[in-house]
């Protein structure tokens, strides 16, 4: 049953790129997975399904990670295993870096303006830091949701806005 709705949903966004060109196709897939999921659901195939995500919680996340890495550096065995993944996360920086300039890059053709990347990477760095006091995973700008949200008629700075909400909700 879940390949069963996955195959349909991927259908459904094949399907809707073709007929409907007003509202995207992933949005329109997404909606029609959903409801057929919670429709087999209601019809007790639930016991058949597998769960994608699992429970979803519903509190307030707290920044409990701080304590947690504040103890990080007072473990010589942890500092020198921190020691040991400074250059992977490095790397893991730089790639990052490099995808939110090349989405910067690519926004900026695209409005024919030219944007503060400095304050993007200022951004996305304290950005990351909040997120991950609070069990977060680090990100960056990506060209795909820009490409994505320019070709919808997202133009201005508040479709910018709409767009991370949907990506913090």
């Amino acid at each position: 049953y879940t390949f069963i709705t996955g195959s349909l949903t991927l259908l459904v966004i094949v399907l809707s790129s073709k007929l409907i060109k007003k509202i995207p196709p992933l949005f329109i897939g997404i909606i029609f997975g959903c409801i057929f999921y919670y429709v087999l659901v209601k019809l007790g195939y639930n016991q058949f399904i597998t769960p994608v995500i699992g429970q979803v919680h519903t509190d307030i996340p707290k920044p409990e990670y701080l304590s947690r890495f504040l103890f990080l550096f007072t473990d010589l065995e942890t500092i020198s295993l921190l020691l040991e993944l400074l250059p992977i996360a490095v790397g893991i920086s730089i790639i990052l870096i490099l995808q939110t300039l090349l989405a910067s890059l690519t926004a900026d053709s695209l409005l024919e303006k030219r944007s503060n990347t400095n304050r993007e990477l200022i951004g996305q760095g304290f950005a990351n830091i909040m997120s991950s006091l609070f069990g977060g995973i680090c990100n960056s700008g990506l060209m795909g949701p820009t490409l994505i949200n320019h070709g919808n008629g997202g133009r201005t700075f508040l479709s910018r806005i709409i767009s991370g909400l949907f990506v913090f909700i």
